[in-house]
């Protein structure tokens, strides 16, 4: 797909990896459609008017239900938006079946980039991340609990992954938190402006050459810098 260097024999553990990855992803938030209605319809409230200015007489208006009907699938407006944060989570950082089993580390990084470009193409995700920022800066406790939740647990089952080129002694132990972070910072930057705070500011031929530098130029660093300490032993 892209001109990265020739890959490495995929390490034995790592199929392990991902195949354990996949069953922690494909567990996903089940809900009844009438609870996942209301939770998609507080987005978009609260993304339009903000958490102060929506109303729960406005929620139960459009989903067409008694107010007091909603206090079955949530106690409180606090409750709510804690519900939406973990429904619309859940759904981006599932893993479809047609992942790769053992990638390399290239394909498996590629792979987590091109989940966060698939995210970004639904409305319903851009939806969700101007949501964050609206609500988040009415409600510091949502931005603590979507650090953990999105940020914090991204970074969490990346690292695992690129862990295991750690351990066959592809990648310096130090080398990859910052390998992880340096590329999902990247996408994600690219992301937000393109199709949040810029949108249309670049076609999907863009993004997928983006992502393709990002994951071939962070590969050759980690190899780079591998050789260099292995010279200096």
């Amino acid at each position: 797909m892209f001109g990265h260097p020739v890959p490495m024999p995929v390490p034995d553990n790592v199929q392990a990896t991902v195949e354990q990855l996949r069953k922690e992803l494909q567990s996903p938030l089940e809900l009844p459609t009438a609870h996942q209605r209301v939770l998609r319809e507080a987005l978009v409230l609260m993304n339009e008017r903000g958490y102060a200015g929506a109303s729960l007489r406005e929620l139960a208006r459009r989903v067409e239900m008694s107010q007091p009907s909603l206090y079955h699938y949530f106690e409180s407006k606090e409750q709510l938006v804690e519900q939406v944060i973990r429904f619309y989570v859940d759904r981006a950082m599932r893993m479809p079946e047609e992942a790769p089993l053992s990638p390399t580390l290239a394909e498996g990084l590629r792979y987590g980039l091109a989940r966060m470009i698939e995210n970004f193409e639904s409305d319903e995700h851009r939806t969700f991340i101007r949501f964050l920022l609206a609500v988040g800066r009415e409600r510091p406790e949502v931005q603590q609990l979507s650090r953990e939740l999105m940020l914090e647990r991204g970074y969490a089952l990346m690292n695992r992954f690129v862990e295991a080129f750690v351990s066959s002694g592809e990648v310096l132990a130090s080398d990859s938190r910052h390998l992880v972070e340096m590329v999902t910072h990247s996408m994600l930057l690219r992301l937000l402006r393109d199709h949040v705070l810029f949108p249309d500011a670049a076609t999907a031929e863009d993004t997928e050459q983006f992502a393709d530098f990002i994951v071939d130029t962070a590969v050759r660093g980690v190899r780079a810098r591998l050789a260099a300490a292995q010279e200096q032993q």
